[in-house]
């Protein structure tokens, strides 16, 4: 018997946010450097290799800021062989700081 295991695995873009986000007062800045810790996201590498984070919003791939209002936000993840994963959209509220 042939046992065939992988050797690398994709990343997971993991996001689940709650349908309200608070932001400042001009709305929410997005996370993008993986090797940062985010409230917004459980992204990771299964291999421990995720290279990039790149947002969706409103159908507009690599957006970093958005703005107050109701949103249509995927998060894509890469990881150093290219390999590509991305979460299913969710639409989220952005609320500004008073």
């Amino acid at each position: 018997a042939l046992d065939f295991r992988p050797r690398a695995h994709p990343p997971v873009a993991g996001f689940d946010p709650p349908t309200h986000l608070h932001g400042g007062t001009d709305g929410l800045l997005l996370p993008h450097d993986p090797a940062v810790p985010s409230p917004l996201h459980s992204a990771h590498d299964p291999d421990d290799d995720l290279r990039a984070l790149h947002w969706v919003v409103d159908g507009v791939p690599g957006v970093g800021h958005v703005p107050p209002g109701e949103h249509d936000v995927q998060l894509w993840a890469v990881d150093a062989r290219g390999a590509l994963a991305r979460s299913p959209m969710r639409t989220v509220t952005i609320l500004a700081a008073r």
